[in-house]
């Protein structure tokens, strides 16, 4: 048991202290690429995002990660539907919320931001929104099933196919081009966490699936609902002070 938690801290550090390091030095070089005002600008859009994915994965996502858990070995079925009903309510919230920040861009920017002028590059990263839904989704399933190395491995993966395409389109296209890199790399990293996800589920047997899924609505009523407004608030307190 003790050797298993190190293990777990071990590998949840190590993926950590790499992935953001890689986000930290990426950050530095698209600052000094798009400059004082773009870079302000590329802050919006990318708090603005992450804000409105937590309100698509944040209790969903801490339901699965309870749930992988409790039932991976004791109930694999019932993993599979809730599994299944999770990934279903974040898709549809996920396209749901994308298409909100789309429609809303312009009023965005101009009310929240007073830069009219970023709302096509905000409609651009909001693409973004769906991605990271996802991503958080299965991030959270590696981490109910204990897989802290897929965990590490994975973050660092999505970081470091997302760090490119950051620094160059932002060299080549400026804040147009780090609007696109921060859809681009959003799916990077939900296409990663996706193949972990995926490949330890069918490790144990467990097959997301919504058949039969609707008798667990009452388990992610009750759980997720708490979890998504203890995780949204903080991120909307941080996107109304940027």
């Amino acid at each position: 048991m003790l050797a298993r938690f190190v293990s777990a801290t071990s590998w949840s550090v190590f993926g950590s202290v790499l992935a953001n390091g890689i986000s930290l030095v990426t950050t530095i070089l698209v600052a000094r690429l798009l400059g004082k005002e773009s870079f302000g600008h590329y802050i919006a859009l990318q708090t603005t995002v992450v804000t409105a994915a937590a309100f698509s994965w944040f209790g969903v996502g801490y339901t699965a990660t309870r749930y992988s858990a409790e039932l991976q070995r004791r109930d694999p079925a019932r993993l599979g539907r809730i599994l299944g009903l999770s990934q279903l309510i974040v898709g549809v919230v996920g396209v749901a919320a994308t298409l909100s920040v789309i429609v809303a861009s312009g009023w965005i920017a101009r009310s929240a931001f007073h830069a009219p002028e970023i709302a096509p590059a905000l409609a651009i990263a909001a693409a973004a929104i769906l991605f990271s839904s996802l991503d958080g989704l299965q991030k959270n399933i590696l981490i109910g099933l204990s897989e802290m190395r897929a965990f590490a491995w994975s973050s660092i993966a999505g970081v470091a196919l997302s760090a490119p395409l950051m620094v160059g389109l932002s060299y080549f296209h400026g804040l147009w081009g780090a609007s696109f890199a921060i859809a681009a790399g959003a799916l990077a990293n939900c296409l990663v966490s996706w193949i972990w996800a995926r490949s330890r589920l069918k490790k144990i047997g467990v097959r997301a699936t919504l058949r039969g899924a609707t008798q667990e609505n009452h388990t992610l009523l009750n759980f997720a609902l708490p979890s998504l407004l203890s995780g949204v608030m903080p991120a909307a307190g941080q996107w109304t002070v940027q």
